[in-house]
C-alpha cells in the first residue's frame, strides 16, 4: 500500500561525531531685487537679470535633477552578475562565516571553518537571487556539521532561518548584510580545492553516473535525477544541485520514499568516484556517460492539457507551481490528485499533496516528455502505476 509524503523536506541537523555530524546637494534659484525704470516698465537691464534668473532658475533644475539621479546612482540592489562565486560576510555569527553561491542555479550555502581552515559546518538551501536577497528556510535544505563552537552559530542561525541581502554603493563596493544588520563589505575570495576533486559543475551537465552501489545519477542543466534499487524496489529523488567549494550539493525536492535524506553532500573525484561527507565515507565507484535531451520549456508546458479516452481527463499545470489532474465519465468522478509539478531538463516531475484516493496514491511521478509542441501536445512516459492509469497522451483541449 502506498502512502503520500509531504513536499517540505525536514530539517535535520545531521550529526557526526567530532568531524561531521550531519542598506541632493542643495541648488538655490538665483533671486535679485530689480529696480524699475519710470513708468513701471522693466529696463534691458532688468530684462538682462530676468534673463539670466530665468537660466539659473533652469541650470539649477538641471542641477537638481543630475544631483537626484546621482543620488539614486549611490546604492542599488545588486543583481545575480555582481555576485562572485565565493565572498567572505565577515565575523558575523560569532565566527567569520563564507557564502559560496556557485553556478547560480538555486543553491546557495554557508560556511564555517575551523583554526586549520578545514570546514566543519555548512548549510545549504534552495533559494532564488530577489531582490538582492538570498533567503535561508530551514524548510528548504539542511545542515551538516561537526559539535564544535564554530558550527553551533550557524547551524542555530539556519535552524531559525535568515536573510542575505546585497547591493552595490556608488564606487561600485559589493556590500552584504545578514538579517537586516548593518551593510559591510562583502570581500570576494578564492577557494582551492584539490586537482583530484571535481570544482566546475559544467562537469556533471548531461552526465550519466552509473555506480557500483546501484545507484544512478543523471545530471541535467541545474536539476538531477538520483535512482537506487532498494529490495526490488525503485527508490529515486529529484531536486536541485551545484558544486560549491569543491562538494557536490544535492537538494531533493520530489521523492517518492520516506527514507530520504534533505541534504547529499559529497565529493566527485576526477576519476569520477564519489565520496559522500556523511556516513560510510569509502569510495563509491562510478562510470561516467553522457547523454542528450531536449529542454522542456516550462512556460510554455504550463495550462490545460485534454488526455481523454475512455474517460475524460485534464492535466492542469499551473505557472505557479500547483498541478491537478482529474478524470470523469459523465460527470462522475473517478480520479483527482493534486500538488506541486516542475521540469527538470526533458522529465516532467508530480508530487500528490491531496488525492481522491490517499490509501493508494502514489506519492510522486516522475517521466519523460516526448514530442512537445505547445500548439499541439506532447507523450508523458511516466511512472503513476495507480488505477485508472493516468494517460501518456496529452493534447490541446477543443475551444468553441
Amino acid at each position: 500500500m502506498k502512502k503520500i509524503w509531504g513536499s517540505t523536506l525536514f530539517t535535520s541537523a545531521v550529526a557526526f561525531s567530532m568531524m561531521l555530524s550531519a542598506c541632493g546637494s542643495d541648488s538655490s534659484s538665483s533671486s535679485s531685487n530689480v529696480e524699475r525704470a519710470e513708468g513701471g516698465e522693466s529696463s534691458s537691464v532688468e530684462e538682462s537679470i530676468s534673463s539670466s534668473s530665468a537660466e539659473d532658475e533652469s541650470s539649477s533644475s538641471e542641477k537638481k535633477s543630475s544631483s537626484s539621479e546621482e543620488s539614486k546612482k549611490e546604492d542599488r540592489v545588486a543583481t545575480s552578475e555582481d555576485l562572485p562565486k565565493n565572498v567572505s560576510l565577515g565575523k558575523v555569527l560569532g565566527t567569520e562565516v563564507f557564502l559560496a553561491t556557485g553556478n547560480m542555479q538555486g543553491v546557495i550555502s554557508m560556511w564555517v571553518l575551523n583554526k586549520d581552515g578545514s570546514e566543519v559546518g555548512w548549510a545549504v538551501a534552495r533559494s532564488e537571487f530577489k531582490d538582492g536577497t538570498f533567503e535561508f528556510d530551514p524548510q528548504k535544505g539542511s545542515f551538516i556539521g561537526a559539535s564544535v563552537p564554530e558550527a553551533d552559530s550557524l547551524r542555530a542561525f539556519f535552524n531559525k532561518g535568515g536573510k542575505i541581502q546585497f547591493k552595490v554603493n556608488a564606487e561600485d563596493t559589493l556590500l552584504v548584510s545578514v538579517n537586516g544588520g548593518e551593510f559591510q563589505n562583502a570581500d570576494v575570495i578564492s577557494v582551492q580545492s584539490p586537482k583530484t576533486r571535481l570544482s566546475k559543475v559544467d562537469s556533471l551537465q548531461s552526465a550519466d553516473f552509473k555506480c557500483d552501489n546501484g545507484q544512478l545519477f543523471k545530471f541535467y542543466k541545474d536539476r538531477y535525477v538520483l535512482e537506487e534499487t532498494v529490495n526490488d524496489s525503485v527508490h529515486w529523488s529529484a531536486g536541485y544541485y551545484d558544486i560549491q567549494r569543491g562538494h557536490l550539493l544535492m537538494l531533493p525536492v520530489f521523492f517518492n520514499t520516506r527514507s530520504i535524506s534533505p541534504l547529499l553532500s559529497a565529493q566527485v573525484n576526477s576519476d569520477y568516484s564519489i565520496t559522500m561527507d556523511v556516513g560510510d565515507r569509502s569510495k563509491i565507484e562510478c562510470e561516467k556517460t553522457m547523454f542528450k535531451y531536449s529542454e522542456i520549456n516550462r512556460d510554455e508546458m504550463a495550462g490545460s492539457w485534454d488526455g481523454s479516452d475512455s474517460l475524460e481527463w485534464i492535466l492542469k499545470l499551473g505557472k505557479d507551481g500547483s498541478y491537478s489532474v482529474s478524470a470523469s465519465d459523465a460527470g462522475k468522478p473517478k480520479e483527482s490528485k493534486s500538488g506541486i509539478w516542475d521540469v527538470y531538463g526533458d522529465q516532467l516531475m508530480l508530487e500528490n499533496t491531496g488525492c481522491l484516493k490517499p490509501e493508494t496514491c502514489t506519492s510522486a511521478v516522475k517521466g519523460k516528455v516526448e514530442g512537445f509542441d505547445a500548439k499541439v501536445g506532447f507523450t508523458y512516459n511516466h511512472n503513476d502505476g495507480d488505477s485508472p492509469a493516468v494517460p501518456t497522451v496529452w493534447t490541446l483541449p477543443q475551444t468553441e
